[in-house]
């Protein structure tokens, strides 16, 4: 027999070699994959329901995903027979690497918890781990009519990595016999059925196992039956004690809002409660003399508005006082200084600050954009004198005790986002309503100011107010809408109310002074002369009768009280009257001798006195510049799938 050639011989040293090298790179893959190779569950039921379970989890690491350790991600949430969600509990009483305590942290929402296992400054080098996690669970048994049951997702269905067996044990309380059991496998909804189960002897214990490995996003779900009453159905008071603790920012919001509702109540019970009125008795001169401008201050309890009103009505009394006239060209309203008309000694603080600022403009302040840094001016020269000469002294606003209620809203807030455990959509609709709530309270304080006083002008304040929050809210209303959540209306209500009660309380925390209650009163009483029909004015004692200088010397307390229209009205119909009599004083009254302009007509005195006193504080403001849960997984029922029942979610490496 002949001896191999050298050829025949290299020939084969290279087939193998080349063998070999295909072998090695088929397996370098395999050797490099981070898994878990073994993947244990141990769940107890204990005698009050509560789950104990202990998973063991064996993982091949590479650094890839796994470079610290690993995540396992728990549920906490489950849809009941009424369709909502509900919250289970969850508590992890020990975490182990290799036998021996691990460093872990949790992150939580109301959907889930995430445990980390490992330390952020440690990372593992290429090999296989062992982790144990125990953790107990409650909430997780099913209660039916003819039996009770466990459907636990052993694996949850959201792992990054192979499982290559699965085994998972279930253990009812002492004395409990199993009656059925059902397993499902695969991706979220299979109703596969790959695994094994083997009850002990006793019925007391069944051990599942998988029969072929898991991919990823795969789980495995197994369940138990039993007699009814092994383990005791929840009581209206467990119930309530469930409720509770899953709706904790609920319940800190409610207590909250009573707690802050409590200290606006006893604010107000301290230094919130109006003076008693006064006896109200029709009046045709205002209140100590006081001017058109402070009258208006007094009525809207400041400067509402930016004070133009206010600023109208000094203007207007200057005017009638000789000092100004009032020039309309065009569309735009002139102030003018009357020539050779001397400084006066003595004025109202407001009226001096308006002579002023019209006096340092040599003389004329037209109310256009072209000199609306002259019209700020002279607004912010008029607002300090009144505020510097009147503040507290009529009305007192009490907004120390707002501020402490909006600082304790913001606690209140603050608490319930911190003990809320709340989802990220959830977050955002407290963030949405927190913001519109403090946007909710400046609107209610500016529109109040705007009304005016006594209870009636308050009801309207908050009316008009609940309006504007309505259109504030509904976009709120859409997010609210747009989460499924049956709790979250209620979490909006709370919020809502929340900033109802801060706007309304900065209404009702103000009061006014001993002097202001006096002077109220008697504002009320112009107030009610100035509505008064002409025959009811002249059957007052001692009224003055209607004239035009007793309409002009009026009419500008009109304005400050927005009575114009109807003290103009007043005028005209005497006018007219008077006129066809054949008075002097009507025949030959052609318009104030303070105003000159085209939209005067004495024909229509109405229309065109109108159009001055309205048209006056309209441009004053327009000269500034603008600035799911399944049935039973048994045969009797059809919502038994992978993924099903309690327990799952899944877990991936960090």
């Amino acid at each position: 027999m002949r001896g191999a050639s050298p050829m025949a011989g290299a020939v084969r040293s290279v087939a193998l070699l080349l063998l070999l090298a295909a072998a090695w790179a088929n397996a370098a893959p395999a050797s490099a994959e981070e898994f878990i190779s073994q993947f244990r569950s141990a769940v107890t039921i204990g005698q009050d329901g509560t789950l104990a379970v202990r998973e063991d989890i064996r993982v091949h690491a590479e650094g890839r995903q796994i470079r610290r350790g690993i995540y396992r991600d728990f549920p906490l949430q489950f849809e009941g027979p009424d369709g909502r969600l509900h919250q289970v509990g969850f508590t992890v009483t020990s975490v182990k690497r290799g036998g021996r305590p691990e460093p872990y942290h949790i992150e939580r929402n109301r959907k889930i918890a995430r445990v980390y296992i490992g330390d952020a400054n440690v990372f593992l080098d290429p090999g296989f781990y062992e982790y144990e996690i125990a953790y107990t669970t409650d909430r997780q048994i099913r209660f039916f009519d003819d039996h009770d049951e466990l459907l636990w997702n052993v694996t949850g269905n959201g792992w990054d990595f192979d499982i290559q067996d699965v085994r998972a044990t279930v253990t009812l309380p002492p004395g409990g016999k199993i009656d059925d059991t059902v397993s499902y496998t695969g991706a979220y909804g299979s109703t596969a059925n790959n695994a094994l189960a083997q009850v002990s002897a006793d019925r007391n214990t069944v051990e599942f196992r998988s029969t072929r490995p898991l991919r990823p996003r795969e789980g495995m779900t197994v369940g138990v039956g039993f007699a009814k009453e092994l383990v005791p159905q929840p009581t209206q008071v467990d119930e309530l004690g469930y409720w509770v603790r899953e709706n904790r920012d609920l319940v800190v919001l409610g207590s909250g809002l009573m707690l802050v509702l409590a200290y606006y109540l006893f604010g107000w019970w301290r230094v919130g409660r109006d003076l008693p009125a006064g006896v109200i008795v029709p009046r045709w001169d205002a209140p100590e003399g006081i001017s058109p401008a402070l009258t208006s201050y007094i009525d809207r309890k400041g400067l509402a508005g930016g004070g133009w009103g206010a600023i109208a009505a000094g203007i207007l009394n200057l005017a009638v006082k000789g000092h100004v006239r009032l020039e309309d060209v065009g569309d735009k309203t002139t102030i003018v200084l009357e020539d050779g008309k001397p400084p006066p000694l003595s004025l109202p603080v407001g009226e001096a600050a308006l002579l002023k600022s019209v006096r340092g403009g040599g003389g004329r302040l037209r109310l256009a954009k072209a000199d609306g840094p002259r019209v700020k001016t002279m607004q912010s020269s008029f607002s300090a004198a009144m505020e510097r000469e009147h503040r507290n002294a009529f009305y007192i606003r009490n907004l120390g005790w707002v501020v402490g209620g909006i600082a304790l809203s913001v606690v209140v807030l603050g608490v319930t986002i911190l003990l809320g455990n709340l989802a990220e959509e959830e977050i955002a609709l407290v963030a949405f309503l927190g913001i519109a709530s403090v946007i909710a309270t400046v609107v209610i304080a500016n529109v109040a100011r705007d009304f005016s006083s006594g209870l009636a002008g308050k009801i309207k304040a908050v009316w008009t107010s609940g309006l504007v929050l309505v259109m504030l809210f509904s976009f709120g209303g859409g997010l609210v809408s747009s989460i499924v959540e049956d709790r979250l209306p209620l979490l909006a209500g709370g919020l809502l109310a929340l900033a109802v009660l801060n706007g309304l309380f900065y209404v009702l925390m103000g009061a006014p002074t001993p002097l202001g209650r006096r002077m109220m009163d008697g504002i009320e009483g112009l107030k009610t002369y100035i509505r008064l029909a002409e025959s009811d004015r002249m059957n007052l004692k001692g009224a003055p009768a209607m004239s035009p200088e007793h309409y002009e010397t009026l009419l500008p307390y009109a304005v400050a009280l927005r009575l114009e229209k109807p003290w103009t009205q007043a005028f005209q119909t005497w006018l007219v009257t008077a006129a066809a009599a054949g008075t002097a004083a009507a025949v030959g009254y052609y318009g104030p001798r303070w105003y000159s302009g085209h939209s005067f007509n004495a024909d229509d005195f109405g229309r065109s006195i109108g159009h001055v006193t309205a048209g006056l504080e309209s441009s004053l403001a327009a000269s500034i510049p603008a600035p799911k849960s399944s049935s039973s997984g048994f045969s009797g029922g059809s919502g038994g799938f992978s993924g099903g029942g309690g327990g799952g979610g899944g877990g991936g490496g960090w």
